[in-house]
């Protein structure tokens, strides 16, 4: 609970968090960065199957 030690109670926490996330998320000011990449890896029994593509 590192927001404890911060001194700061569970709401006053929250209400800063969501409020990054909105600003994060805002669709204006992410018009500038480039689309990202996923790379999937499959497995299998535990063990990563090479991709051979």
């Amino acid at each position: 609970m590192f927001w404890r030690a911060a001194g700061l109670t569970y709401v006053a926490y929250s209400r800063i968090a969501a409020r990054t996330v909105r600003k994060c998320t805002k669709v204006s000011l992410n018009i500038g960065i480039p689309p990202t990449k996923l790379k999937m890896t499959p497995w299998e029994n535990g063990k990563m199957i090479k991709n051979e593509q």
